[in-house]
């Protein structure tokens, strides 16, 4: 019996590309739906910003913070 080879996209499969890419598109129609002033408060900042780019930013740490774990994962 031959395996099937799994078409891959940027190391990725067909059902794992799509998810990611809906996952992009909901969260660029959330951010620029919210587009609002907001004041944060961080330990000892008080920021007063568009909650468009706080949500920006929130996604973009939270994915280094993903990377940075699968890279240490895969070292261990």
């Amino acid at each position: 019996m031959q395996e099937q080879e799994e078409t891959r996209i940027l190391g990725r499969t067909w059902p794992q590309l799509a998810v990611q890419v809906g996952a992009l598109v909901l969260l660029v129609v959330f951010v620029l739906q919210n587009t609002n002033r907001v004041e944060i408060d961080f330990i000892f900042w008080t920021i007063n910003t568009r909650l468009i780019w706080a949500l920006l930013v929130a996604a973009a740490l939270g994915f280094l913070v993903g990377v940075f774990r699968l890279r240490y994962r895969r070292i261990r």
